[in-house]
């Protein structure tokens, strides 16, 4: 937000409008429009139509991932109202190649977000049958240590067997458990830069 804010001040500022109001949903999704400062942004320009002449977001995208949204409600409330909508970092041509470039703009952010939370929620699961697969390992391997030691008490296996084996056993269990362990920490990390895009396209 300290980038985002000072640009469309910016932006207000050459274009000669005075700001009247300021609205930000603050780590919410852009996926829908179900968002209590662009509601009450909707609403002040409903009823305030005379007062507001454009609306400044830092980009599109910020608005609305949704193109059933952006089309359906936002443009035309805005166009029934007279509100010009701007971006401070992207085009704001009124010709028909720029609504050409801002739905695709609108479109590709659609996009973006269903594919990234594919991406997300594959990696989940193949995370999931791999750490699952590894812990059956480990167990196999406790097991097999637990039964060795067994089989020695009771003289079916020497001493020196036992040693072997054990180091054989208790070396694949101890890798085992540190690449588990670093795999954990990765998905982690992994998740949560996933979850702070998301935070502007999915917010679940």
């Amino acid at each position: 937000m300290s980038v985002e804010w000072p640009s469309t001040l910016r932006l207000a500022k050459r274009e000669g409008y005075t700001v009247v109001g300021t609205y930000i949903d603050e780590g919410k999704s852009a996926k829908n429009i179900d968002r209590p400062e662009l509601q009450a942004m909707i609403d002040f320009c409903d009823k305030n139509a005379n007062m507001v002449s454009a609306i400044i977001v830092w980009r599109l995208d910020r608005l609305s991932r949704n193109t059933t949204d952006y089309h359906g409600t936002l443009l035309p409330l805005l166009s029934k109202k007279g509100i010009t909508l701007l971006s401070a970092t992207e085009p704001n041509s009124k010709t028909a190649e720029g609504e050409l470039m801002r739905n695709i703009g609108v479109s590709f952010a659609e996009y973006e977000r269903k594919g990234l939370k594919i991406v997300y929620e594959r990696n989940q699961g193949i995370s999931k049958q791999v750490k699952s697969e590894m812990r059956d390992k480990i167990e196999v391997l406790e097991n097999r240590i637990e039964k060795s030691f067994i089989e020695k008490i009771e003289g079916n296996i020497s001493n020196k067997q036992w040693n072997e084996l054990n180091r054989k056993w208790i070396k694949e269990k101890d890798l085992l458990e540190i690449q588990l362990s670093n795999m954990s920490r990765l998905d982690k990390e992994f998740n949560q830069k996933v979850n702070d895009v998301l935070s502007f396209t999915e917010n679940d």
